[in-house]
């Protein structure tokens, strides 16, 4: 049945607070529904420009390390990467560390990212508008379609990791690996 058939179907029959929430978990958390869903069909792969000049297409990410939330920004024109430590996984906390890389790179023509919710949120939407930039979400299940944010995810994580086991700086590690292996246009 699945889980907007579910929704629908007791939309017609009652409501209470956190309905749509609770109904998603419950059709998560069963087997088999899980088991008798029919495959999401494939969405078509989504090709970005090749951008012509820095800082014009940007991608971006948020991951967690240990307990740390960051956001990687990669630049697909020269392959620069930035990263941003974050308070929480919150549009509002995203937002608050955006704005001093834009302030110093300067802003993004197009802004690419996930579906994340806080890439996905009515306040980031805003910011997007309020900053003039463009804001496109990659395909939901096409992970190859952001396939350079993903790599940069990869790579920022085993720079944290080696950095926290080795009780070294995290900044530092991102500066050494910028100056040693940094291989942009520019």
């Amino acid at each position: 049945m699945g889980v907007q058939y579910t929704i629908n179907t007791a939309r017609d029959i009652m409501y209470w607070p956190r309905m749509h929430t609770e109904l998603v978990e419950a059709v998560q958390r069963c087997a088999i529904c899980q088991e008798s869903q029919p495959a999401l069909p494939k969405e078509p792969l989504m090709k970005h420009p090749v951008p012509k000049k820095p800082w014009q297409l940007v991608a971006s990410d948020c991951f967690e390390v240990n307990g740390q939330n960051y956001c990687v920004l990669v630049d697909l024109y020269s392959d620069y990467i930035n990263l941003r430590a974050l308070e929480d996984m919150t549009s509002k906390s995203l937002i608050k560390e955006l704005k001093p890389v834009f302030a110093t790179h300067g802003i993004p023509h197009t802004l690419i990212a996930d579906n994340g919710s806080n890439y996905v949120s009515r306040e980031f939407t805003q910011f997007a508008n309020d900053w003039d930039f463009e804001h496109t979400n990659s395909s939901p299940y096409h992970s190859k379609s952001n396939g350079k944010t993903e790599s940069t995810v990869k790579l920022a994580k085993g720079l944290v990791t080696k950095a926290a086991k080795n009780k070294s700086d995290v900044w530092k590690a991102i500066l050494e690996w910028r100056n040693t292996h940094y291989s942009g246009n520019v």
